[in-house]
């Protein structure tokens, strides 16, 4: 009898151990189908990275372009407004009123701000510019840039107000009339 059970549990351990090799090759081993629709998916990622790449490229193509259209623009800008200055500046050494040497400085003090304007380092800020300068105008009269109403333009066109609004004092009452 006792053998009888080890029988069966040894040949219920068997097929235990056939079915489960039997599920693991199913799932390991793929089909034609799988196979061609996994290389065709992997096809399609790389197809897609290639694009992407591409792209990649062209936009930082597309940006050096831009760069180097922007930086001939600007030499072409500051050339011309140096020719300018120094045809006026020749025809006020003509009539006498600066030696050359005074418009050759002033020349070079011009073509040194426009380079600097260039580089985003001149005197007013490079790109950003000066801005509200906290309220007040270029004159230092803080009032110019009033509204009218007692307030400066708030960026939602509202006005502020420029003073703090306190309530008046009451009236002082005598004494006597108690």
């Amino acid at each position: 009898m006792k053998s009888k059970k080890t029988v069966l549990i040894a040949l219920a351990l068997l097929l235990a151990a056939c079915l489960s090799v039997t599920a693991l090759a199913e799932n390991a081993a793929e089909t034609p189908a799988d196979s061609a629709a996994s290389d065709a998916a992997q096809a399609a990622l790389e197809e897609a990275r290639a694009a992407a790449d591409a792209a990649a490229a062209d936009q930082t193509a597309l940006n050096e372009a831009l760069e180097a259209y922007g930086n001939a623009k600007a030499e072409s800008r500051k050339l011309e407004i140096l020719a300018k200055l120094k045809e006026e500046l020749d025809g006020y050494v003509a009539a006498g009123s600066l030696t050359q040497e005074q418009a050759d400085l002033i020349l070079k003090y011009y073509a040194e701000q426009l380079t600097l304007q260039q580089s985003g380092m001149g005197r007013r800020g490079g790109r950003g510019g000066r801005g509200m300068m906290n309220g007040t105008n270029p004159g230092g009269d803080a009032n110019a840039w009033n509204n009218g109403f007692g307030g400066k333009h708030g960026r939602d066109g509202s006005t502020v107000p420029t003073q703090p609004q306190t309530p008046d004092a009451p009236a002082e009452q005598d004494s006597n009339q108690i």
